[in-house]
């Protein structure tokens, strides 16, 4: 019984560290210049730090709180319909994530999935793959607001820590 249960918390532990490995073991901040390490983290002292994150904070709940007196939902769903291109978007889309997804794993990156650009896109794949209602209208308009981050991605890509295993 107790051999059996050392085996156990053995196994556990393995496979806590292959988890850990695919999330973060092949974040090197200290090799690529420009993301992070130990020069990055020193570069404003913590008052900055401290401060900026205040000022931030109570600037994001200004606007928020101005937002939300002034936010409607929309009072009739869309009109019913779909568009022939939907299907193939959402297929494109869903390629493309699981793509994505499969690289931050093999390269240990996964953490990086927590960028809000893969959240936006989850969010637009569920839009696709969903029945047109008021409530998938109005997340679509709040999303709406979110996609220039794409646009800058795009037309200001950051490719240096782009790595792939085997090709180094």
């Amino acid at each position: 019984q107790g051999s059996n249960s050392h085996n156990r918390i053995y196994r556990d532990i393995r496979h806590m560290a292959t988890f850990f490995e695919a999330l973060y073991g092949g974040i090197r901040p200290d090799d690529v210049p420009g993301h992070g390490g130990a020069r990055c983290a020193a570069y404003l002292s913590n008052e900055t730090k401290i401060a900026e994150t205040c000022l931030t904070t109570v600037m994001m709940a200004v606007c928020l709180v101005y937002a939300l007196k002034r936010a409607s939902l929309p009072s009739q769903p869309p009109p019913e319909g779909d568009h022939f291109w939907k299907g193939p978007l959402l297929a494109l889309l869903s390629a493309v994530f699981g793509l994505q997804v499969g690289y931050k794993i093999s390269s240990g990156q996964l953490l990086y999935m927590l960028n809000p650009c893969h959240f936006i896109t989850l969010v637009e794949i569920c839009l696709l793959a969903s029945k047109r209602s008021v409530f998938t209208l109005s997340v679509l308009r709040m999303l709406v607001h979110y996609v220039y981050g794409a646009l800058i991605a795009m037309v200001f890509p950051e490719t240096g820590g782009r790595v792939v295993r085997f090709l180094e």
